[in-house]
């Protein structure tokens, strides 16, 4: 059995992904390692989604139910992509929202690169199949011209 919080803090800590959870007011209670720090503000908001976003998704979002985004942010001039998955905590006084952010830049860049992959493959095989459609009706030319010669037409 746990004997203390900060175990639990150390357990949430490794976890990879970005975890951040801000009150109703859109304030940082708690995240879990260095790079979801990145995510909050210098007065403790957070900079993930915009404030009226985020209370739309709220008066949408049903108890206990999550919600995911797939947001493009730009850190350190560089784009990076994640998934976000939020679900709000609520009680009769108060509530949370937790905020699951998992980097999907590497799979966007991958995915990205899999599309320009088919696309050369597609633009190989069309130039193939000219190439062989060329050789087709020189082929084809050839063996028409003996046939026209003697054929007189």
């Amino acid at each position: 059995m746990l004997k203390s919080s900060s175990q639990l803090i150390n357990l949430f800590d490794l976890v990879n992904d970005e975890i951040l959870i801000i009150d109703g007011n859109n304030y940082n209670v708690l995240f879990n390692n260095d790079r979801a720090e990145k995510f909050v503000t210098k007065d403790g908001a957070i900079s993930i989604l915009e404030d009226e976003k985020i209370k739309n998704i709220l008066r949408s979002l049903q108890p206990d139910k999550t919600h995911a985004e797939h947001i493009s942010l730009k850190i350190n001039n560089k784009i990076h992509h994640y998934k976000v998955n939020i679900l709000a905590i609520k009680d009769e006084e108060s509530y949370l929202i937790a905020f699951v952010l998992t980097d999907t830049t590497r799979l966007f860049k991958l995915h990205r690169k899999q599309q320009q992959l088919i696309a050369q493959i597609l633009k190989n095989y069309f130039d193939r199949f000219e190439s062989l459609k060329q050789l087709a009706d020189s082929i084809a030319h050839e063996v028409r011209n003996p046939l026209v010669s003697i054929g007189g037409y």
